[in-house]
């Protein structure tokens, strides 16, 4: 969004199939995209850039989307009042 962290999920450990179950509020003001970054361990697994330019604000958004170089992210998304939105995500690699 602005190059800073908003949120930042917990360390799942040692798990080929994470889930997260986390949620995050977060101000979208002005902002036309947000960054996924999808870490194993340290390491950089893949990267997401989500646009907002065809997103319904007025009705919650549930997407998987492709990860850069492999995977899927699946993102569910709720607006409540402008600019604020929760969302969470699971990732999904191949193996």
């Amino acid at each position: 969004m602005d190059n800073n962290v908003k949120a930042k999920t917990k360390n799942k450990g040692k798990t080929t199939k994470p889930v997260w179950n986390e949620t995050f509020v977060i101000s979208l003001e002005s902002a036309s995209e947000i960054e996924f970054e999808i870490f194993d361990q340290t390491s950089l697994r893949g990267l997401v850039f989500f646009k907002f330019q065809e997103v319904d604000f007025t009705e919650p958004l549930n997407a998987w989307v492709e990860v850069e170089p492999q995977g899927r992210l699946h993102i569910q998304m709720t607006f409540s009042p402008p600019p604020l939105f929760s969302f969470s995500f699971f990732f999904s690699a191949p193996h």
